[in-house]
């Protein structure tokens, strides 16, 4: 009896998670903290996340730090967040030992920048991934001119119809649709196509009203 409760005191917890690795494979150091702990949530996970404060532990590109289960634990996750430089959390993530996700936050000042995020699996660890837009130099609802380049799904276009004040505005938004010069849209043959009358296409600087198709079409010589 002795001999058996020893046996069973030396063998391996068969059923404890395996370890897990985290590693940051994302180049955006310079605008934003890619975290371990807050502001995504850990559990059951040694060593402990720093939580508690505005941001948790901030892996640099290409940094890792492994992690596995607490005491009397068989299951943990780890989690974190990709969060600019001023605060705003654009993305939450979360781990365990056979999945990771990425969530979503913000998408305006520098979160604009983020596309294309994700953890990819592999083994033990989890990679963080995004693709990070560090030559775009206008946040969303900035000012802009015809020049400049929208951080983001955004275009620069007059802040009402009319106005002389432009600013990047979603592409997605009604004001991208209905700004009145698609000369200055990132995107003038979609800005065109949204006209749906003659009357609409014509009062918009770089359309033509198509007899042929009976549709809205960016000018000829702007194509």
């Amino acid at each position: 009896m002795f001999l058996s409760c020893l046996l069973s005191l030396g063998s391996p917890n068969v059923s404890a998670a395996p370890p897990l690795t985290i590693t940051n494979g994302i180049d955006g150091d310079a605008v934003f903290n890619i975290t371990v702990g807050t502001p995504g949530t850990c559990t059951c996970e040694a060593p402990a996340c720093v939580s508690g404060g505005a941001i948790g532990e901030t892996l640099l590109k290409g940094q890792s730090k492994g992690f596995h289960a607490a005491a009397n634990c068989d299951y943990y996750a780890v989690g974190g967040g990709i969060v600019a430089k001023d605060g705003r959390t654009c993305r939450t993530w979360r781990a365990d030992f056979n999945s990771c996700a990425v969530y979503g936050g913000h998408t305006d000042g520098d979160c604009s920048r983020i596309s294309g995020e994700a953890c990819h699996v592999s083994g033990t660890t989890s990679t963080l991934v995004a693709a990070i837009d560090s030559t775009c130099d206008t946040i969303p609802y900035a000012q802009c001119t015809a020049s400049s380049k929208c951080c983001g799904p955004n275009v620069c276009l007059p802040s009402k119809p009319g106005s002389s004040y432009l600013m990047c505005t979603p592409t997605n938004s009604s004001a991208a649709l209905a700004g009145t010069d698609c000369t200055i849209s990132r995107f003038p043959g979609l800005c065109c196509a949204s006209r749906s009358s003659k009357s609409e296409c014509q009062a918009a600087t770089g359309c033509s009203w198509s007899l042929l198709l009976g549709a809205c079409e960016l000018d000829e010589v702007l194509r």
